[in-house]
């Protein structure tokens, strides 16, 4: 089963296909101390980027926080927690029931048939891997490619900002988006080219909280009001 392979062969071959594929990971702004905050992650292609089968995620928030004992040099910011990454809608996935969500509609694995989440999830707070592949076929690499979900719980304005790292997340590799390719009999999988342009996190200071809640009570009332008419 081609899913079962795509550890190793990341391990084993390199990225052999140019193409103009990015994730930018952008600057968020959250509310301070408040679980279950949403971070969409989007990739972007041009025309003619390579069809791919299954995404590797590894995301890290600064340097991996004081948990990381095990980095080089070990991790020893402390920030937010990352406490689900959505690829696709499984049900089995630890922590599906509180931090799923619809709200940005599918991602562009959870749109087709798929195995659901294959990794071993949260490995530590402040760094989580997760993966998913198709179970036939391919999809273009551009649009939602997943949801993460931060706690910044204990975390104030006086706080942060912090590094949102998807290209190179602890001891692991960077996110990769996989293809399908024939060697010999059997179907195996490889890193795509592509850029990561990795992002940030922070908590805002109070002016700039009230002004977001102003904001967002705003959008609410325009979209009650146009409901409306």
């Amino acid at each position: 089963m081609r899913y079962l392979t795509l550890g190793a062969v990341i391990l084993l071959l390199p990225c052999v296909c140019a193409a103009d594929v990015t994730i930018n990971v952008g600057s968020h702004t959250l509310l301070p101390d408040t679980p279950n905050q949403k971070i969409p992650i989007y990739v972007v292609a041009d025309d003619g980027a390579p069809v791919v089968s299954g995404v590797n995620m590894h995301v890290q928030v600064a340097d991996g926080g004081p948990e990381y004992t095990t980095g080089v040099p070990p991790g020893s910011i402390d920030g937010p927690i990352i406490t689900y990454v959505q690829i696709v809608d499984d049900v089995t996935t630890p922590g599906y029931s509180e931090f799923h969500t619809t709200d940005y509609g599918p991602t562009i694995f959870g749109a087709h048939g798929n195995h659901g989440h294959l990794s071993t999830h949260g490995v530590l707070p402040q760094l989580y891997i997760e993966s998913a592949a198709l179970q036939a076929g391919s999809t273009a690499p551009a649009g939602l490619l997943a949801i993460l979900t931060i706690d910044t719980t204990g975390f104030h304005e006086t706080d942060g900002p912090w590094d949102l790292v998807l290209s190179q997340a602890g001891a692991k590799p960077s996110t990769d988006l996989l293809e399908d390719y024939i060697s010999g009999s059997e179907m195996l999988v490889r890193p795509i080219d592509m850029t990561i342009v990795d992002g940030q996190i922070s908590v805002p200071e109070p002016s700039t909280f009230v002004l977001l809640l102003v904001a967002g009570l705003g959008y609410v009332c325009w979209r009650r009001r146009r409901d409306r008419v």
